[in-house]
Order: structure tokens, then C-alpha cells, then sequence
């Protein structure tokens, strides 16, 4: 017998959407993303994210246990909001470059290297 395996769950695609919402500015619609989550599972939901930060953390934490060990989401994730740092893991005895820590074992795309100006350590968000 074989089932299809889910690529994308619609609890992802609500947070990645929420991720997108809280980058524009859009507060309120990225708490209704994440409280569409968190309620599903009977959790309470969240009041209004008063700041940009407040609501990245949020996301973060929303993504980082409704798809646990479902891929590389949180390494992505924690790189490009400037996080993937020794605090977040231990870094491999090999590790070509100190600013970032898991190039051998998730590659920065050539075009995302590109953007950096050839850099390859993170940076933070504005």
C-alpha cells in the first residue's frame, strides 16, 4: 500500500504567509495566520503583535515545533534572520566559514550569495 507524502503542509503554507505579512508591516493579518495555527491544535491564541519583533519571534517559534523534524525550515529560517550561530548550534569541526556555521551541510544557493555581494556570512533583517 502507498500514500502520498505531503510537500507542503497548509499549516506551512499559513506561517510562511505570516512570515511574508510581518515583513510588509501587515501585524494583524499575520496574528489571524498564526492564531489559525495555534487554535487548530487548542492552543490560546496570540493578541496583536505590537512590534515586528514580537511577531518574528512568534512565527519562529510557531515554525520551529509545527514542523519539527519535517526539513531544513529552522536552519533557513534561523540563517536569514541573522540567528544560525554557535548560541544556536555547536558548529562542526570542518566548518569552512565562522560566520556560518552549516555551509557543508545546507549550501547557500549561488543566487543568494549573489545578493550578499559574495558574502557568506549571515546578516541580520532590517
Amino acid at each position: 500500500m502507498t500514500a502520498p507524502i505531503p510537500i507542503l503542509k497548509n499549516e506551512e503554507l499559513l506561517l510562511l504567509r505570516a512570515q511574508a505579512q510581518i515583513e510588509r508591516g501587515q501585524l494583524a493579518l499575520a496574528t489571524a495566520d498564526i492564531n489559525t495555527v495555534r487554535t487548530s491544535y487548542g492552543l490560546a491564541a496570540y493578541a496583536p503583535f505590537a512590534t515586528v519583533a514580537a511577531a518574528r519571534t512568534a512565527v519562529l517559534y510557531e515554525k520551529r515545533y509545527s514542523l519539527l523534524m519535517e526539513g531544513a525550515q529552522r536552519l533557513v529560517d534561523l540563517r536569514a534572520y541573522g540567528a544560525l550561530n554557535a548560541t544556536s548550534f555547536k558548529p562542526g569541526p570542518n566548518s569552512p566559514f565562522a560566520g556560518d556555521i552549516f555551509t557543508q551541510a545546507l549550501p547557500i544557493p549561488l543566487n543568494e550569495v549573489s545578493a550578499r555581494g559574495g558574502s557568506v556570512t549571515a546578516a541580520a533583517c532590517p
